[in-house]
């Protein structure tokens, strides 16, 4: 007993960071516990994604709630952040090329930038490798449904359309933590 108290705290230090429309239902347990500041984020794990629709620079328009059934990591970032584009260079082989065959969906979203810009710097980075579509915020209205600052951030969505991992910022360990987690909700 006195083991399973802690546990039942651990949880409860994990997902009491939802605000309203949080899911009730039991969450995959991905032990990763991070520091996330409350003034960054307008949306939290359990919280139910907000629907969107997101104009790409391929000119399809993409609907959040269409990709229910997927596992999506919503990617904000813009051509100007240097964390940003190591993010972006990591993600062919840490994200793009592992979970290709699978139920998942990357979806980044370049955050205050015209489509010409956005497309200029995806043609350059396509020269290094680095070829996936994005999409575009031009007016931040999307991002504002999520966040207040800080850029990358991530936002991992499971199959149900619930938040189940934030983090802002590139390192290796979050880059590591986004892969442990998108795994862990294919697996569900």
């Amino acid at each position: 007993m006195k083991k399973f108290i802690p546990l039942l705290l651990l949880c409860a230090v994990c997902f009491s960071c939802g605000q309203r429309n949080v899911v009730n239902e039991p969450a995959v347990v991905v032990e990763i516990i991070e520091s996330i500041p409350s003034e960054d984020y307008i949306l939290f794990v359990n919280d139910v994604a907000k629907d969107f629709s997101v104009q790409m620079i391929n000119g399809e328009t993409i609907r959040l709630s269409d990709l229910r059934g997927q596992v999506v990591l919503l990617n904000f970032w813009a051509t100007w952040c240097p964390p940003c584009m190591q993010e972006f260079h990591a993600l062919p082989s840490q994200i793009v090329e592992p979970f290709k065959n699978s139920a998942f969906v990357l979806l980044p979203i370049s955050r205050e930038e015209p489509l010409e810009k956005v497309k200029e710097k995806m043609e350059q980075l396509k020269e290094r490798g680095i070829d996936f579509n994005v999409g575009i915020d031009p007016d931040r209205s999307i991002f504002d449904m999520y966040a207040k600052k800080g850029i990358p951030k991530n936002f991992v969505i499971d199959k149900k359309g619930i938040i189940r991992y934030v983090c802002t910022g590139y390192s290796e360990e979050k880059m590591n933590n986004l892969v442990s987690v998108i795994t862990a909700l294919l697996n569900e």
